[in-house]
């Protein structure tokens, strides 16, 4: 018997954020966890993962954008499983932040709390990671693009960052240099591996 297909959801408000850079809507009591979506977002959603209680999925179309929104700043924002919320204004951020810990310590933890104050927000929001993982493989991931070309690709080695939630994949190794990540991502990055990444000898 043929799997029922996953639905695909139209006009979506985008209303709330979760982890790892999901955003949550509700469709007909149905919480969904949205991939590609900021609060305040009108979306159009592809299901890619049904239950009882949510769904996952994935944007497919930005009808309106939310006034929160941002360009983001890093080229490999989307592939890379790092910084989630690049496309998130980070005054926005802060207010997520703060109520969800505000919910975490009084909904979950069943405080009683004073008010709390604001976070304070960071004069660096940008390029202040100091612990990533690299991948160095023969067999690296290749971009759509790269796909696109029907070409056979012949360079398949690399090192860099691991599209997210492909751990043993790297990603090609002229598009992360190139985007400057080694440094701006990782500054406490030793020195010698620095200068054998930029020298080309990784």
């Amino acid at each position: 018997m043929a799997k029922k297909p996953l639905p695909v959801f139209e006009h979506i408000t985008v209303t709330g954020w979760g982890a790892k850079g999901k955003a949550i809507a509700k469709v007909d009591g149905l919480v969904v966890f949205i991939t590609g979506a900021v609060p305040g977002d009108v979306v159009d959603l592809q299901v890619k993962r049904k239950k009882k209680t949510y769904a996952e999925a994935t944007t497919t179309r930005l009808i309106t954008a939310s006034p929160d929104r941002e360009e983001p700043f890093c080229a490999h924002f989307g592939i890379c499983g790092g910084c989630g919320w690049q496309d998130y204004a980070h005054a926005a951020q802060l207010l997520n932040k703060h109520q969800e810990v505000v919910d975490n310590l009084q909904r979950i933890g069943g405080l009683e709390l004073p008010e709390v104050p604001p976070i304070l927000a960071s004069a660096k929001t940008q390029h202040y990671r100091n612990k990533l993982e690299y991948t160095f493989t023969a067999q690296r991931w290749f971009t759509k693009a790269e796909l696109d070309t029907g070409e056979v690709i012949e360079d398949r080695k690399a090192f860099g960052l691991s599209p997210a939630g492909q751990v043993r994949q790297g990603v090609q190794r002229g598009e992360m240099l190139a985007a400057a990540s080694a440094q701006r991502c990782h500054p406490q990055l030793r020195r010698g591996l620095r200068h054998r990444a930029w020298t080309g000898l990784l």
